[in-house]
């Protein structure tokens, strides 16, 4: 009598086929690596037909065992190290998604400008500076705005810019440079005399990250902004 195989045993057959296939194929590369309890048994081997007038030397024993335990040893070492950098990606991935939607302080003189939202960043000074300046210039280079900064002794040195013109008109949405001038001493001139000099301080800014993304060519991961293009993770200074 013909009996049909219903939906739930058919599947398991097939379950079972592949099962067994699967099976079948771990088992043959398995048999294609030599393990170290294969070296152990072939060493028995060597031993138990060896010559007994010409018996084998132990020094060439024992390297052949100190050879197999470092070779062994390296790839544990290998297999180790591959999962810890799979683990440091995977937490780095996630570090950096949660930073989507958030800023980030990073070194460029170039912000995205957003009606009614603020800019901030500071000024990274090694030494002391007076007369410090930030000025705002949009894409044609024309200063539309400048931000007064008391003295300082050096340390970082924090500004804000409402992105309003010196005329308190709120400025187009777009790409504007920041550009710190100060006053600092002892600074060499084109003689190589030491005095007193307006040159430029170095700015950091604060930028929204839009996302992350996988860095090319094994750079790692990066972040991404509107109209900055990407930075690695790994070159944010604050996040806030």
């Amino acid at each position: 009598m013909f009996n049909p195989i219903n939906g739930s045993q058919s599947s398991s057959f097939v379950d079972s086929l592949k099962n067994t296939k699967e099976e079948k194929i771990q088992t043959a590369e398995e048999a294609n690596e030599l393990s170290q309890q294969d070296f152990f048994t072939l060493m028995t081997k060597q031993l138990s037909m060896q010559d007994p007038m010409n018996p084998t030397d132990n020094e060439a024993m024992m390297a052949q065992m100190t050879n197999m335990s470092i070779a062994e040893g390296v790839s544990n070492m290998a297999t180790k190290f591959d999962q810890f950098a799979a683990s440091m990606t995977s937490n780095q991935a996630l570090q950096a998604s949660s930073l989507v939607g958030r800023d980030v302080l990073i070194d460029t003189h170039y912000v995205h400008n957003t009606p009614g939202e603020e800019v901030s960043g500071r000024i990274a000074l090694d030494q002391g500076a007076s007369d410090i300046k930030v000025r705002i210039e949009d894409e044609r280079g024309v200063v539309v705005g400048e931000i007064p900064l008391p003295a300082s002794t050096g340390g970082n040195l924090e500004f804000k810019w409402d992105g309003k013109d010196s005329k308190g008109n709120t400025v187009p949405e777009g790409m504007y440079k920041i550009r710190a001038v100060g006053l600092v001493q002892n600074v060499p001139d084109e003689n190589g005399v030491l005095k007193a000099r307006h040159i430029e301080l170095p700015v950091q800014a604060r930028s929204r990250v839009d996302s992350v993304s996988m860095g090319q060519n094994g750079t790692g991961l990066v972040l991404n902004f509107n109209g900055l293009g990407s930075v690695k993770f790994e070159d944010v200074l604050e996040v806030s």
